[in-house]
This record gives structure tokens, sequence and C-alpha cells, in this order.
């Protein structure tokens, strides 16, 4: 899916129509169920009502990496927790090696001369693998954030450093 995601940008690689479809995958992505997300929290951080009075249910979005959920911390700050798909770093390479594969057995870089598909799936899947660690996501948003300080009308959430994790990204709810 997240390979279908980002190529639907790439008018310059595929026709029009192709993208088009493609493009769909960013917005028709099912949400886990609640007992996935929970399972997943409980993996990275034991029991998660240690941490959080409650968890809304219902994610407020979905994507093919992850989807958020509402929450409550025990200090009653509410926030927001961003929640990893499991195993979507397992999956994500296997479908890169099966793409790869299928380059390779329809000699599609000797049709395409333009381009070289193998390169665009591995730029494609070191930006997917960049997407799929939170500290990085988290550490963007401490340094955006301080770039921003002295931007009145602007306001970015704060980072909860201690509780973000490969599967879990806390920040406050806006």
């Amino acid at each position: 899916i997240k390979m279908g995601q980002i190529i639907s940008n790439r008018y310059d690689i595929l026709p029009k129509e192709y993208c088009d479809v493609l493009a769909k995958l960013r917005s028709d992505v099912n949400p886990m169920s609640f007992l996935d997300v929970k399972e997943i929290l409980e993996e990275e951080y034991g029991n998660i009502y240690d941490i959080f009075l409650s968890i809304d249910q219902d994610c407020l979005g979905s994507a093919s990496i992850a989807q958020v959920h509402k929450a409550k911390l025990k200090n009653g700050e509410d926030v927001v927790i961003k929640v990893q798909r499991n195993n979507i770093y397992e999956t994500m390479s296997l479908d890169v090696k099966l793409l790869k594969k299928a380059i390779n057995i329809l000699h599609l870089n000797s049709i395409i001369r333009v381009i070289d598909l193998d390169e665009v799936i591995d730029e494609m899947f070191d930006l997917a693998k960049e997407e799929m660690n939170f500290e990085i996501e988290a550490n963007h948003l401490v340094e955006f954030k301080e770039n921003n300080k002295d931007i009145n009308y602007e306001d970015e959430p704060f980072v909860y450093k201690n509780l973000t994790a490969l599967a879990g990204d806390v920040l406050n709810y806006v």
C-alpha cells in the first residue's frame, strides 16, 4: 500500500490513470481493530493503564503505516497516540523483495530504460523506513516546534519523548 501511495504522485513514471487509481490507497485504508491497537501498545508499554486513564476505541485517522487515537494520560492531559501497524516493516520488506523479483522476471529494466526501477523501489523503501521510525518523526516535531517558537499563530504538539517508541508515538492533542 505504501509503495502505491508514494508512486501515485509520480506522473513522470506512470500514466495519469494509474496514478489516479493508486491515489485511492491514500484515503481507503481500513483501521486496525482496537484489540490489535491495545495489544501493540501493551507490547510496547506493558500495562497501558499505568500510563493512560483512557484511550478512545475509535481512531481519529488510519493510514498504511499507523493510525491515531485520542487518549488521556494519568495526569488528565489529553493526548494523541500514534500506533504503528503490527509487522509493517516486515511486510514492506517482503513487498520490496517481491517487486524486485517481478522487475527481474519481467525484464522491466530492459523495457523501461529511462529509469532503474530497482533504484526507484529502493528509494521509496528508504523513505518508508524513515516514516516507520517514530523516533525520527518525534525529533522532526521537536525541531519544527523549536524553529517556529517565535511565531504566535503557530502551535505544535508537545512530544513525550519518554513515551515515543517504534510502536507508539504519544503527542499532545491539539
